[in-house]
């Protein structure tokens, strides 16, 4: 992919040999990166429905701030009313 760093211009990068292949193979796997993402946020979201008021960027920063022993307070407000 340096090629296409280095020549951002489509009609240059589709020109090289089975280049399309291999965009349609990366969009095919951010694709189903993207459907595992969504399925484990929402595996989540069932254990705890609180989390259904965060929308995903949230939850992953919150999620990444428990693994790391961050302060969650930030959320807090956002997950229960009156906090």
């Amino acid at each position: 992919m340096w090629s296409t760093y280095r020549h951002p211009k489509t009609t240059y990068n589709l020109c090289i040999k089975d280049r399309l292949q291999v965009y349609h193979t990366l969009i095919n796997f951010y694709a189903n990166l993207q459907k595992k993402v969504n399925d484990f946020l929402e595996q989540k979201r069932l254990q705890f429905t609180r989390f259904y008021f965060l929308n995903d960027s949230q939850f992953l920063d919150l999620l990444m701030r428990v693994n790391t022993h961050r302060d969650i307070n930030v959320y807090i407000n956002l997950l229960f009313s009156g906090a």
